[in-house]
């Protein structure tokens, strides 16, 4: 059924497939090209008598998971995930035509070494392999494939993250008096809440609830929120002051809009105006965000809750605001008592309100 042969200090190995001829290099040694061809006629063998998983070609594959991105992630993540893809096709393509089973973990690892001499940042890489793993999982879910070789490829290594860009107070009042209008309450509404741009860009009237204090972020036919998942957003005062106020003389179906009434766009440019003339610096368009997660973290608020507010899937991703709770920590870890210091200030508040000791405290006590 094939055969293997040598060039230069190189074996492969020949064969054929559904009447197409295939070649593979198998290393420097011929004992492993002989069982990498045995394993190939084997393989080749439960497919015919359809015992084996189903053969896919690499970009016909790659054709169908990219409709399905497109019918179900948000528009954000479409556009990223077809950057990414774009990247790793391109590499593939240099390759030659494979089976979807052809990309190995060292497969990945070429890429990764390509990418990284491109003068890509490591953060960008993993950006990639994230929506590379999407696509062999998927393949893995369908039973196309055993593993994935992304995952057993594994992440690029990254510099330590650094905490995120919050607003101090004094910033964010700036902030307020250098814009007006819309864009102020679209600034208090993110900073209030810790929504994301794209869930204020696309908040309707009909996901307010001014009457009970919730704002609904829930997937519609025209947009879909991150992780495709809907969630409540409590308004605090001020953000109910503001939705009031706009509610009122709303003419149009979106909370925020553009002047002849369509949805908000271009969000970041409105925002970085009004940093530039506020003063603020290295803010970027999540700065809201963090302002509302750090200011809520240095509150006292836990990790755990600030992670619903935000919306989290994995409260992993809340642990960039770790560090901001270190001085709670330490306010609630002054609070904890010990032994007699908690048994004579219990006598103290009894001598003081007047009431009988109990006499297994006055026993303790003597």
């Amino acid at each position: 059924m094939g055969r293997v042969y040598k060039r230069g200090n190189t074996w492969y190995i020949d064969y054929r497939w559904n009447g197409k001829r295939a070649r593979r290099r198998a290393g420097g040694d011929k004992r492993t090209a002989e069982l990498l061809l045995k394993k190939v006629e084997i393989d080749i063998v439960k497919q015919e008598a359809g015992l084996g998983r189903q053969k896919v070609r690499f970009f016909e594959f790659l054709k169908e998971h990219r409709e399905h991105v497109r019918a179900t992630k948000s528009s954000g993540t479409i556009r990223r995930y077809r950057a990414c893809l774009d990247n790793f096709e391109r590499f593939i393509a240099l390759l030659g035509a494979m089976w979807l089973s052809d990309v190995t973990p060292m497969v990945v690892e070429r890429y990764k070494a390509k990418r990284l001499a491109e003068g890509a940042q490591p953060k960008t890489v993993n950006v990639e392999l994230d929506a590379v793993s999407g696509l062999f999982g998927r393949a893995v879910k369908l039973d196309l494939l055993e593993t994935n070789p992304v995952a057993k490829a594994g992440r690029t290594k990254e510099q330590s993250r650094k905490p995120p860009r919050f607003l101090s107070a004094p910033e964010i009042e700036r902030v307020k008096q250098a814009c007006d209008g819309q864009v102020r309450d679209i600034f208090e509404v993110l900073i209030e809440t810790g929504m994301r741009r794209g869930e204020l860009e696309n908040l309707r009237w009909s996901d307010v609830d001014l009457a009970n204090g919730w704002i609904h972020i829930q997937p519609r036919d025209d947009w879909t929120p991150k992780h495709g998942r809907s969630r409540k957003v409590p308004m605090r005062p001020r953000v109910r002051e503001i939705l009031l106020r706009r509610r009122c003389d709303a003419k149009y179906d979106w909370v925020f809009h553009r002047a002849s009434g369509e949805r908000l766009g271009h969000l970041w440019h409105l925002l970085s105006r009004a940093y530039r003339k506020a003063g603020v610096r290295n803010a970027c368009v999540h700065t809201t965000r963090h302002t509302f997660a750090s200011h809520a973290v240095m509150s006292g608020v836990d990790l755990y809750t600030v992670g619903k507010l935000l919306g989290h899937s994995d409260v992993t991703t809340t642990q960039i605001y770790a560090h901001l709770a270190q001085d709670h920590l330490k306010r609630a870890a002054n609070l904890i008592r010990f032994g007699l210091r908690v048994i004579e200030g219990t006598r103290k508040a009894q001598r003081v309100s007047g009431e009988p000791e109990p006499a297994a405290l006055q026993a303790v006590t003597k």
